[in-house]
C-alpha cells in the first residue's frame, strides 16, 4: 500500500495544477475593472438620471445649517428683523466672529452646490448628444442649473463681498478672488441664461412645482443689479 501512495499524490497534484497553469496564462488576468470609480456614461443613461443630477444641486440647500444659521440669519439678523438671545446674540451687535460655525457652513455648502451645478452644465450637452434628453428637457434642466449657481453666488457676494468665481470643474479651488461687482455680474449672467430656458410657474407641471422659474430668475437678476 505504501508503494502506491506517491503516484496517487503526484496524479492529484497534476490534476490540480494543470488547470491553474492555463488560468495563469490567460490574458484576462492582465485587464482589471476599476470598481472604485464610475463614469458619466455609466451613471447617466436615462433622463431620470440627469434629473437626479440637477436635484442634487437643490439638495445642497437641505443642509439645515445653511438655511437655518447661514442664509436665514443673514436675511433676518443683518436687517434686525429678528432679535436673538444666547450664543447667537453676536448677530444683533454686528460682531460675528470668523469662528462662527454658520460662516464655514455657508462657504462650504455654497461651493459644494456650485461644483454640482458646474458638473451638471457640462454633462447636459453630452446627455443631449447621446439622445438621453430631448431638447426641451435639456433646456429646462440647464436653466435650473444656471439659476441655482446664480443664487449661490448671490448669497456669497452679499455675505462676503468678492469671492472666487468657480465656473467649471477641475479648478481644485485655486481660483483667485474676484471683485464683489464681478461676482454680482456673474449672477446677472447666470440668471439671464436661466431666463432663456426656464418655464413660468403657470407652465410647470404639477409634479415640478417648486423648481426654479423664469420669474424667480428675473427677481434675482434685478436684486443682483441693484
Amino acid at each position: 500500500m505504501k508503494f502506491f501512495k506517491k503516484p496517487i499524490v503526484i496524479i492529484a497534484l497534476v490534476v490540480t495544477l494543470v488547470p491553474l497553469a492555463f488560468m495563469a496564462c490567460s490574458k484576462s488576468f492582465l485587464y482589471q475593472n476599476n470598481t472604485q470609480q464610475t463614469t458619466a456614461a455609466n451613471s447617466f443613461n436615462t433622463s431620470s438620471d440627469v434629473i437626479a443630477l440637477v436635484n442634487s444641486i437643490y439638495d445642497t440647500y437641505q443642509n439645515s445649517y445653511l438655511l437655518k444659521k447661514s442664509i436665514w440669519y443673514w436675511a433676518n439678523f443683518e436687517t434686525h428683523d429678528f432679535f436673538n438671545w444666547g450664543g447667537d446674540v453676536v448677530w444683533n451687535n454686528y460682531q460675528i466672529p470668523s469662528t462662527f460655525g454658520a460662516i464655514e457652513t455657508m462657504w462650504d455648502q455654497t461651493y459644494l452646490g456650485i461644483a454640482r451645478a458646474n458638473y451638471t452644465l457640462e454633462e447636459i450637452p453630452d446627455a443631449l448628444n447621446r439622445h438621453i434628453l430631448d431638447q426641451s428637457l435639456a433646456n429646462r434642466l440647464s436653466g435650473e442649473a444656471y439659476f441655482l449657481r446664480g443664487t449661490f453666488y448671490y448669497y456669497l457676494a452679499s455675505s462676503f463681498g468678492g469671492v472666487p468665481l468657480e465656473l467649471k470643474t477641475g479648478s481644485n479651488g485655486l481660483t483667485l478672488r474676484s471683485s464683489r461687482d464681478s461676482v454680482f455680474m456673474q449672477v446677472v449672467s447666470d440668471m439671464q441664461q436661466a431666463e432663456k430656458f426656464l418655464l413660468s410657474k403657470k407652465d410647470l407641471a404639477a409634479a415640478d412645482l417648486g423648481r426654479a422659474t423664469k420669474g424667480a430668475a428675473y427677481g434675482y437678476e434685478g436684486a443682483a443689479r441693484m
